[in-house]
């Protein structure tokens, strides 16, 4: 068993993040940023990854999980963010294809029953699909549950893209129902995430 600290650039990748670390028998130490208001994507991550690297060279372990987006690949996305820097074995950089909504949506039947939409419209191969978000935002267009459905889809008109709280809800979905074990059968980058994890000590 390790004691973590998680990295991530959003509330629902830290709370994924956080049953990763749980379920594979290590412990969170620590959460950055701490401040929430600084979860606005992998830009805050990529700055502070030369810190990240210089604390794990003192000990310490790293789980940094970011999402692959619009990138081809994820290789094409370490070789941007790590250079010719060799990655130490206690930072494990993790990868979500192509969001980490793909690892939500891949507990299939779960995530189906807790929306209240049929699972035969949850996406099959949910890492294939090029804006997980949009595809989560489109089922939950057609959810049965009025304050799931108000919760996570935007207001008429409003900047955002997601519902006021959206986050809430998923991050309540992650940490209670979310199993970890059916969405790795359905998202190849999330299992390798799990076994890494697992072969961690």
């Amino acid at each position: 068993m390790a004691d973590f600290i998680i990295a991530t650039e959003d509330r629902l990748s830290e709370t994924v993040a956080e049953r990763l670390i749980t379920e594979t028998g290590h412990s969170v130490a620590a959460k950055i940023p701490k401040d929430r208001r600084k979860h606005a994507g992998f830009g805050y991550l990529k700055t502070r990854l030369p810190d990240f690297i210089a604390s794990c060279q003192g000990g310490l372990n790293f789980l940094l999980l970011t999402d692959l987006d619009t990138r081809p690949c994820p290789p094409d996305l370490l070789d941007d963010w790590l250079g010719a820097t060799t990655k130490p074995d206690s930072l494990l950089l993790r990868i979500a294809v192509r969001e980490v909504e793909a690892w939500v949506l891949a507990d299939r039947p779960q995530f189906a029953n807790w929306l209240g939409v049929s699972e035969d419209i949850v996406p099959v191969a949910p890492e294939a699909c090029l804006d997980p978000k949009a595809d989560l935002l489109k089922l939950a267009a057609k959810s049965k549950n009025r304050d799931l459905r108000e919760g996570l889809l935007p207001k008429k008109d409003a900047a955002s893209k997601i519902g006021l709280e959206y986050n809430d809800l998923l991050c309540e979905f992650v940490s209670g129902q979310w199993r970890i074990e059916a969405a790795s059968q359905l998202a190849p980058s999330l299992d390798r995430t799990i076994r890494r994890l697992r072969e961690f000590c």
